[in-house]
Formats: C-alpha cells, structure tokens, sequence
C-alpha cells in the first residue's frame, strides 16, 4: 500500500486492478482493458513467424528446380559417391534440342534427265520408265513414268528378300527345308540360285513359303506402294519402288549389315551380265535381271570408280542390248 500512500488510491487504481487477501494483502492485476493489446501483439508475432517460414519454403522448392551443372572435375570427384534417394533427386527441366536436319533431298539433274527423255523420244516403238539416282554425296536425280507399274518380271525375286528375312533369321537359311520340284533345298540354297541364277522353280518356293499376300502387306508397309506381288495378273512393280530398294539395300536401312552384304554378294555374281552390266565398262555392278515376253528389265547398283549410283531400266519391246546402250550414256554422263 505504499504505492497506494505516495500516488493516491485513485492515482493507483487507474492504473492497477488489485485484489485483497489477508494472507497476501494488496495484489495488483493487469486492467482487463490491457489483453486486447496483447493478443494484437501476439497475433502479429505469429504472423510474421508463419510468413518467415512460408518465404523460406518457398525459396527451398525454387532452389530444387534449378539444376547446376557441375564442372568435369566436380563430376570426376563426385562419380564415386552412393546416389542420392530418388525422392531425393531434383527435377530437371528438359530443354528443347532441335531436330536433327532431314537428309538433302534428291535433287533433279538437267543433263541427266535430257538423257533419259531423249532415249524414250528416239525409241517410241518401246515402253520405257526408268530411274537413276546417285549415292552417298551424290544426289543427282532423275526419272521417266517412274511411279507406273510395269511387269517386274523375274525381279520380283529381289523384292521377296525383304520379307523374308523378316520372317526367317539368315542364320537359319540353312537349316530351313524346302520343297521345290520333289526335291528338298534349303531356304539358303533356294536364295542363291533365285536370285544368282534367276531361277524359277526357288523364287516361287521362296513367295509361296513367305506367302504372296503376306509378301505384299509387308512391302507395302515399308513404303513400296507401287508393288504388287499377289496378283493373277503377275507381279508388278514400278521403277521408282525398285531403285527405293536397291537404295535400301545399299544403305542398310531395312536390312542388316549381313542381310545386305549377303545379297549384294549374289547379285555381283549374278550370271544374266548383258543389260547393265554390259554396258558400263570397268563397273562393279549388283543387279537383277527380269525378262518375260517382250519384257526385259535390269535393275541394279553401279559402282564406279568412288562413286556409286542406282539405276532401274523396264522396258517392253526393247531387248537387253538397248538397255546396255543406255546405261552407256548414263555412265559416262555420271563419270563426267
């Protein structure tokens, strides 16, 4: 009460509430009207504790969204280190990588394709649709009707390779039976003579084992639109679909390194050498020859010198020595 005595009771009672026990004598109590300010007070206190944590978290999951990329030797030093758990791992963000550049399209050559329109305008007693195009570097082109179907002839025995090694491993050629004339051949065997010695017998053991309806779903699937195999009419193609897999061949897109080298080996062995071949002195030439009637075709990769170009001739009516004089001027034209 001394506080009391020296401010007053009223002065003291402003300010203090108190109680009054006989055991404890005068208490002073914080006015009731001081808790409001303290809950604002502590509200406030609260506030900025929530928004100090909240910021952080926020900073936390932004700093996991950047990825660093560490220098070599940080890599080198880290590379003998346990991976961290996935939940772990920040996320990366993929960036956009360009597409690789589509290869140079073929591009049509004046002077060749002079050459090709001149020989159909000199011989138009004959049906002619052809294509050539150049390989590797080379991306000369040229082509006459070469998207109509003309009768392929025996060279329809080149365009059952493919689907056959889709169906049969070349490891198992020859371990693989077939029935042709009464007698029994291997799928290998059968391949060789079909295509090295054009002979009939194998090539329809060859499209019956793979099935001629089969053989066309598969071709025309890989893009040989102009190709019909299963036909009562016979087998048709177009010049355009034959240089398409001669071109496969050679690259090896749609074969396998051995598929390819298999039956390029053949087709350079190959034993009917008067169309193309004939006419391209010093040339290597893989081919495959077609003749029924009047047709007479030659299709094949002519190696030269560095150089290497396709080139597909069908005719009706013409005769193989016409085929050779032409190939003549497209070599020497390409070689020039």
């Amino acid at each position: 009460m001394d506080q009391v005595r020296k401010f007053g009771r009223n002065e003291y009672m402003n300010f203090y509430s108190y109680t009054y026990t006989p055991a404890h004598g005068y208490q002073p109590v914080l006015p009731t009207h001081h808790f409001p300010a303290r809950q604002a007070l502590l509200a406030v206190a609260i506030f900025v504790m929530v928004l100090s944590i909240s910021t952080s978290g926020i900073h936390w999951r932004a700093n996991r969204l950047v990825v660093s990329r560490p220098t070599p030797s940080a890599q080198a030093a880290s590379s003998n280190l346990e991976p961290a758990p996935v939940d772990q791992v920040p996320a990366v963000v993929e960036q956009f990588q360009p597409s690789p550049s589509a290869p140079a399209a073929p591009i049509v050559d004046k002077g060749l394709q002079t050459i090709l329109e001149s020989w159909a305008a000199n011989h138009p007693a004959y049906k002619w649709s052809m294509a050539v195009q150049g390989m590797d570097n080379d991306k000369r082109f040229a082509s006459l009707d070469s998207d109509t179907k003309m009768p392929l002839a025996s060279i329809y025995k080149l365009f059952l390779t493919y689907p056959l090694f889709q169906m049969l491993p070349l490891d198992k050629f020859d371990q693989t039976y077939l029935s042709v004339d009464g007698t029994s051949k291997t799928v290998g065997d059968c391949v060789n003579t079909m295509l090295g010695r054009s002979d009939n017998s194998c090539g329809e053991a060859i499209g019956s084992y793979v099935g001629w309806a089969h053989a066309d779903r598969v071709l025309n699937g890989a893009g040989f639109t102009h190709t019909e195999l299963n036909s009562n009419a016979g087998t048709k193609s177009s010049t355009g679909d034959t240089a398409k897999l001669l071109k496969e061949i050679y690259n090896g897109s749609l074969y396998t390194e051995q598929q390819r080298l298999y039956i390029l080996n053949i087709l350079k062995q190959q034993t009917r050498r008067s169309g193309i071949p004939a006419g391209c002195s010093g040339c290597v030439v893989a081919d495959k020859t077609g003749e029924l009637a009047y047709v007479n075709n030659d299709a094949g990769i002519v190696y030269y010198v560095s150089d290497v170009y396709v080139l597909v001739i069908f005719s009706d009516g013409a005769d193989y020595s016409h085929i050779a004089s032409l190939t003549t001027q497209i070599q020497q034209y390409m070689a020039s």
